[in-house]
C-alpha cells in the first residue's frame, strides 16, 4: 500500500480512538441529557402531552435511548410521562426525596418555574450499579404549560 494510504488509515483510525475515548464523560452526558431534554418539551408543546408521550416511549427512539430518556410530570408533581415504567404514570410524586432527603420534585418543580430550566445535582441509586450516586439531570420547562421535560445521567 503507498505511505500516503497507510498514513490516511492511521489518522482516520486514531482519530476514531480519541472519539471512543471521550465517548461517555461528564460532558458529553450533560449536552446529551440537555438537549433530550429540551427536545423532549419542544415535543410536548407542539404534539401536547398524550401523542408526545406515545413517542417519548419508544425504546432506541430519539428520545428513549438505553439509561438516557425524557420523563416528565407536572407543576403538581404528577408524573405525566415515565418511559422506564409507564404504570407509574398518573401517580403523584411531589414527596419523593433523595436518599439525602432533598425533596427532588418539588426543586424541580420550583426550577422550572422560576427559571424555565437547569440542572440539579442529587443523590439516587443507579439502577446498573445498585449503588447510591451522584446523578445530574436537566430539567426544562415545556412552553406554554404547567409540565417538566428532564432528563439525566450518573456520573
Amino acid at each position: 500500500m503507498p505511505r500516503s494510504i497507510l498514513w490516511v488509515l492511521f489518522i482516520a483510525v486514531a482519530t476514531a480512538g480519541l472519539g471512543l475515548a471521550f465517548a461517555g464523560t461528564p460532558e458529553s452526558n450533560s449536552e446529551r441529557v440537555k438537549k433530550l431534554a429540551a427536545d423532549g418539551a419542544a415535543l410536548i408543546a407542539s404534539e401536547g402531552i398524550e401523542k408526545a408521550c406515545k413517542m417519548l416511549r419508544v425504546r432506541n427512539g430519539p428520545y428513549f435511548q438505553g439509561e438516557y430518556y425524557v420523563f416528565v410530570f407536572d407543576f403538581t408533581g404528577v408524573w405525566r410521562c415515565y418511559p422506564p415504567h409507564p404504570e407509574a404514570e398518573g401517580q403523584s410524586i411531589i414527596d419523593l426525596r433523595d436518599s439525602d432527603g432533598r425533596p427532588l420534585v418539588r426543586d424541580m418543580i420550583s426550577l422550572a418555574k422560576e427559571r424555565g430550566e437547569g440542572w440539579l445535582d442529587y443523590r439516587w441509586t443507579d439502577p446498573v450499579t445498585s449503588k447510591i450516586e451522584l446523578k445530574s439531570t436537566f430539567v426544562k420547562r415545556v412552553p406554554g404549560a404547567e409540565l417538566l421535560a428532564a432528563s439525566g445521567y450518573y456520573h
